[in-house]
């Protein structure tokens, strides 16, 4: 197996965003400097890191220092990708859903569908479960006092992201979709034919049918 980072090593899930190797900011292919795992916002930062003048500091590092530094500039980021592969694995589902679906399951005594759940129901397990969901809500109500999460984040890149979310989400569900489309249907009058456009499906106009200007006088033709 290469040991070497290629940008399809970026890729977020199936989409069209690479997470940077240094900031890993899902951004698109062009926002990266040519065949580069850095974008370009990152590219430049690590050349003039790479120019600098080397320090005291620098020459006092031992052996394990420089390993060190070679290893984190070698290294992407874990995050990004490792979590959305993390929930193709899990089907979309995070680990605060699918502890929400414990809880649910422990409580009632089976499944939504009525079939038997493997989790037994253990009052140990279930107050467990509820402080571990506890825990999830205040780092989330925490995040949210901090600071807004998409502040760092341009409105080309939220736009990039809403888009490439909903449209993984209507792939992976078939309501989610028919939903969607139904919208677009009511709200965008050449839907159907911007999608035989898009299909490349020639589209015939049928000519429309006029009635006769005046009956035909059977009396007057006799």
């Amino acid at each position: 197996m290469s040991d070497t980072i290629t940008r399809e090593d970026l890729r977020i899930g199936t989409g069209e965003l690479f997470a940077c190797t240094i900031c890993g900011i899902p951004k698109r292919e062009s926002e990266f400097e040519g065949g580069s795992i850095l974008c370009r916002i990152c590219a430049p930062r690590m050349m003039n890191a790479k120019n600098a003048e080397v320090t005291d500091e620098d020459v006092r590092k031992t052996k394990y220092d420089i390993a060190l530094d070679r290893l984190r500039d070698s290294q992407e980021p874990a995050v990004p990708g490792g979590v959305q592969k993390a929930h193709a694995i899990l089907d979309g589902s995070t680990s605060s859903e699918l502890l929400a679906e414990v809880i649910r399951d422990m409580r009632e005594g089976q499944k939504p569908n009525g079939d038997a759940t493997w989790i037994p129901r253990d009052p140990k397990m279930y107050n467990r479960s509820l402080e571990l969901l506890q825990r999830a809500e205040f780092k989330h109500d925490e995040a949210l006092k901090k600071a807004d999460p998409a502040s760092t984040l341009t409105y080309e890149e939220i736009r990039s992201l809403s888009i490439d979310t909903i449209v993984q989400e209507m792939i992976r569900d078939r309501e989610l979709r028919i939903k969607v489309l139904g919208i677009l249907y009511e709200r965008c009058p050449n839907l159907i034919d911007e999608l035989m456009q898009v299909a490349n499906v020639t589209v015939v106009q049928q000519p429309e049918w006029e009635p006769a200007a005046k009956p035909l006088d059977l009396g007057a033709v006799i």
